[in-house]
């Protein structure tokens, strides 16, 4: 779960919603790459200027 917080803090810039948000893609995102696409693949992720390619 400490993976989890890294990349709200790196990638989105913030802490994590909650502990059960960190909890809920711990657990549905067990393999590092799959987290890593998911958080990538957001919404917010996507709105911030310095990811638009």
């Amino acid at each position: 779960m400490d993976v989890v917080r890294a990349l709200d803090r790196v990638v989105l810039g913030r802490e994590a919603e909650s502990e059960a948000a960190v909890a809920d893609h711990a657990a549905r995102h067990e393999a590092l790459e799959a987290l890593i696409r998911m958080l990538f693949d957001s919404e917010e992720a996507r709105s911030l200027v310095w990811f638009v390619v």
